[in-house]
């Protein structure tokens, strides 16, 4: 199975990065097993993923975010925004 390189960044409500979020796979149409990654120092982070249709999600402390991801092929680098 190929898996793409996916690449992102977490930032809070006002556009600032948010390190040591916890980025994770919570539903796909391609089977996954638990793939979750923390963001660096600058927010970004990096999961390896099969071609399909995937929901990610971020949590820091009491803030949250989601968004809703197709892979294939290249990807543009994923803005995931976490509000409280």
């Amino acid at each position: 199975m190929t898996r793409h390189a996916v690449v992102g960044q977490v930032l809070s409500g006002n556009g600032a990065p948010v390190a040591g979020a916890f980025v994770m796979v919570t539903g796909g149409t391609s089977p996954s097993p638990d793939i979750a990654a923390r963001t660096d120092r600058t927010g970004c982070f990096r999961l390896a993923l099969p071609d399909g249709h995937f929901t990610l999600e971020a949590h820091h402390r009491d803030a949250h975010g989601r968004v809703t991801i197709d892979v294939e092929g290249e990807m543009t680098p994923v803005r995931l925004v976490v509000k409280d």
